[in-house]
């Protein structure tokens, strides 16, 4: 189940499904009414608590996610132990499905209930007069998220890129809550996820500790600047499409993002997992396939900076997937990463980062011949 989506989870989105087809799709963008009626975000309270577990009699291991387990039922048994876990409180501790943390979480966690994250979205939207435009729960309840656009977009040459603001949390421990800007293009709904500064990053993460009620009063105020960086992050786009790059620069370029490893004596040493990559970008980009081609992409048939920056994203977004948890195909692992953040979003800003830094890259080329 590649969409993460499971039998107690409804997901709700804006004027077109997702590409898994599942979930009610409204003809207009949705009020956070509509999205504690119309999915699973306002279904259930989450308690904490001492709990059971479910194991597997045979090898006598926990089973960390009951519903995709391959352990038959006969074979499940639950037992008490002295770790503190998050439930659903619409259903019964003992049912399989009530369980939201399997790791458990500690007596220290702090809950944050949905529809309190949902008034976090409330504050941080409002006065932009943002709306949401997907949002629901995945694993039975235990990660939720909540999608809202603003009403205008930016333009690049042309090519339009929404912004959002992406809120989600989890009950099992897995996640903080979080609240970041992501700007999106709408011709191949690729998320950008361009950082300005990595060190002064607007992503707002807030773990789920005693303060996490301060903290979230703290994130509203800070992530309501979050204009400001669209607003910059839109300028730095309209000069990159303004930026033509050379084949020489793209190779440098993506040997600085994927460099070939060092043997033992300290010399480079080429494999085909680095080169693949550098190859497959370097494809997407000079072959003008969709997603990386049209306005602000070519200048005089050069590819710009922009349409480098957007094949790297392309790639990573669709294609390319780092390692991949137990349990998971590769198409789930890349999913999960690009809704809920990680190393995808982490990516997306060194990449950008290290397209700022051309002239140095080009030094550094120059020099070595």
């Amino acid at each position: 189940m590649s969409h993460e989506i499971q039998q107690l989870d409804k997901v709700a989105y804006s004027y077109r499904p997702a590409w898994h087809g599942l979930g009610k799709v409204f003809d207009r963008m949705m009020k956070t009414a509509d999205v504690l009626r119309e999915t699973s975000v306002g279904e259930y309270q989450v308690e904490q608590g001492l709990g059971y577990v479910p194991y597997d009699k045979k090898t006598g291991r926990v089973i960390l996610n009951l519903a995709d387990s391959k352990v038959p039922a006969a074979n499940v048994g639950w037992r008490t132990t002295e770790c503190w876990f998050n439930f659903r409180a619409d259903l019964k501790a003992s049912d399989p499905l009530a369980l939201l943390s399997p790791r458990g979480v500690g007596q220290q966690y702090t809950i944050v209930q949905n529809q309190e994250l949902c008034e976090i979205a409330d504050a941080v939207i409002s006065e932009a007069g943002a709306r949401y435009e997907s949002a629901g729960t995945l694993r039975n309840g235990a990660l939720v998220w909540l999608l809202a656009r603003y009403p205008e977009d930016i333009n690049v040459v042309g090519d339009s890129v929404r912004k959002y603001i992406l809120i989600y949390s989890s009950h099992d421990g897995s996640r903080s809550i979080t609240v970041a800007p992501t700007p999106v293009r709408v011709v191949c709904w690729n998320t950008l996820s361009a950082v300005l500064d990595n060190k002064q990053s607007n992503k707002i993460e807030i773990r789920h500790s005693s303060n996490a009620k301060d903290r979230i009063a703290e994130a509203i105020r800070v992530i309501k600047s979050v204009g400001d960086n669209f607003d910059q992050i839109g300028k730095l786009f309209q000069k990159m499409s303004k930026a033509a790059v050379t084949e020489r620069f793209v190779k440098a370029y993506l040997e600085a993002l994927y460099p070939d490893p060092k043997g033992k004596d300290g010399k480079k040493a080429k494999t085909g997992h680095a080169s693949a990559k550098r190859e497959r970008i370097t494809d997407l980009l000079f072959s003008r396939q969709a997603g990386v081609d049209g306005a602000g992409m070519r200048l005089k048939g050069q590819p710009t900076e922009y349409a480098l920056f957007n094949a790297v994203s392309q790639y990573w977004q669709y294609e390319s997937t780092g390692r991949v948890t137990e349990g998971r195909e590769k198409d789930q692992e890349r999913f999960f990463s690009n809704a809920m953040g990680g190393t995808q979003e982490d990516r997306r800003s060194s990449a950008l980062q290290t397209l700022l830094r051309k002239d140095e890259l080009m030094a550094a080329v120059t020099s070595s011949n």
